[in-house]
């Protein structure tokens, strides 16, 4: 399940960062492995529709 995470000084160390490097104190959304594949999987899906409409439009002279 997705939670929302703050990024600790700890984490990016751990993840070869700096301390202070601009993603320490940033809220991300954290996803665990079986969402992230469903994540994944909806963004393609968005890009492909996204396309297809783009060429329908080119197609078919549409605004």
């Amino acid at each position: 399940m997705a939670k929302l995470v703050k990024i600790t000084k700890q984490m990016a160390l751990d993840w070869g960062l700096t301390e202070d490097d601009p993603m320490v104190g940033k809220v991300v959304t954290w996803y665990t492995k079986e969402d992230s594949t469903e994540v994944v999987n909806k963004h393609a899906n968005e890009i492909y529709l996204v396309n297809e409409l783009n060429q329908f439009k080119k197609n078919n002279k549409v605004n």
